[in-house]
């Protein structure tokens, strides 16, 4: 009765709960490719209805695990139980994602999902939390800034100087001074 003659899966979602899956992977995208307009867009269609946002965000969480799991070993097909071609699209959708930006996607969602339950505005934390993942996408990790910095000390031939390591300090050993007279 509630979807009219046709019953379609975003129906069968609507009434139980649950996010349609090519939303989820829509939203995910957006947030993954760096895309934060669209990821704004995309949660205001889910959030029209105004129905709770927690079973929505709790699938991107389950989202972002298996595309972490596809990247880290070769076994995630048979540690997620999912059937090959669901296993062939998470592997295209990894592919051009790195592991650091999937756990600081990761630790985005984790944070927002925990504060969603204390916001007089859920969704706003949410959008907050997806767009943050969207604009991550550009950040680049501290690993791969100092290889580029030492890349460049070498093609310029400077011997980079390590000012905290000519002076004691906190984790270089100190020379004992002489006891004063």
């Amino acid at each position: 009765a509630y979807g009219g003659e046709r019953v379609t899966a975003g129906v069968v979602a609507a009434v139980l709960g649950w996010t349609a899956p090519e939303v989820v992977r829509a939203v995910m995208g957006a947030c993954l490719a760096g895309n934060p307009g669209k990821v704004v867009e995309l949660v205001g269609e889910l959030a029209a209805p105004g129905g709770d946002l927690r079973p929505f965000v709790l699938d991107l969480l389950e989202q972002l695990r298996s595309l972490l799991l596809v990247k880290l070993t070769p076994k995630a097909g048979e540690v997620l139980g999912l059937a090959p071609e669901v296993m062939r699209d998470l592997e295209q959708r990894a592919a051009p994602v790195e592991i650091p930006h999937l756990e600081l996607a990761l630790r985005f969602l984790l944070d927002a999902e925990g504060e969603m339950r204390r916001a007089s505005q859920p969704r706003y934390v949410l959008v907050m939390a997806l767009v943050r993942m969207a604009e991550a996408r550009g950040l680049e990790s501290l690993g791969s800034l100092i290889k580029r910095l030492e890349s460049l000390e070498g093609r310029l031939g400077v011997v980079p100087e390590h000012p905290a390591a000519a002076q004691p300090g906190l984790f270089t050993p100190q020379e004992k001074a002489d006891p004063p007279s």
